[in-house]
């Protein structure tokens, strides 16, 4: 979309800082993370939980929350805004991530 200002994620995470440490340093928001991983076994509502709380935290066109299963396959179990364009680029981010053990951060993944 021309013209359309787009904030890269730094800049968004910027402009929320203080609502955001005002949010996740008290000990409510630690009790409702406790309370919410634990009210159910199933891993795809523990990361539906997730996904509906980071974009809480940051807006951000897409949030998703992939796993490997036993046969090494990867599975997305939660996701918001991914679309069909986005799965391939998800993949490969998810691939890379669980390989290297570390986050990967990028302003646009086009």
């Amino acid at each position: 979309m021309a013209g359309v200002y787009r904030v890269d994620l730094a800049g968004r995470l910027k402009a929320r800082q203080r609502a955001l440490r005002t949010r996740l340093s008290g000990r409510d928001a630690l009790l409702d993370a406790i309370r919410s991983a634990h009210a159910s076994a199933d891993p795809r509502k523990v990361a539906g939980w997730l996904v509906r709380e980071a974009g809480d935290w940051v807006a951000a066109p897409c949030w998703a929350v992939v796993a490997t299963d036993v046969q090494g396959r990867q599975a997305v179990l939660a996701d918001a805004g991914l679309t069909p364009e986005y799965e391939a680029s998800l993949a490969l981010v998810a691939s890379w991530v669980m390989r290297e053990g570390r986050e990967l951060l990028a302003a646009d993944l086009a």
